[in-house]
């Protein structure tokens, strides 16, 4: 009976990881579908607004192609991120009760 206890807790301690893993991973991508490619012109106008007038504002307008880029790389890599953090979260291997 404390066996099976046991693994009661653990099986609820690893549904919580995972609901936090889920929400980790929406989190990232819902950050990574601002920063988007296709919301790409609204995300540079606004990233020139908040940097105007400081020194990375002065490189980040001069150099917009790679500004583009970097952005696009950032929203490749946390949808990525996202995507893999809830994919872990439903691929977790719970002990079977005996």
């Amino acid at each position: 009976m404390n066996q099976l206890n046991n693994q009661q807790e653990l099986l609820s301690e690893m549904d919580e990881q995972g609901v936090r893993q889920r929400r980790k991973g929406m989190l990232w991508v819902g950050i990574s579908f601002i920063l988007c490619p296709c919301h790409l012109p609204i995300t540079l106008m606004v990233l020139s607004f908040l940097l105007g007038g400081s020194a990375l504002g002065v490189v980040f307008r001069d150099n917009m192609i790679i500004a583009g880029i970097l952005t696009t790389s950032i929203w490749a890599v946390g949808t990525w991120y996202g995507f893999r953090k809830m994919r872990t979260a439903t691929c977790s291997i719970a002990p079977r009760a005996k």
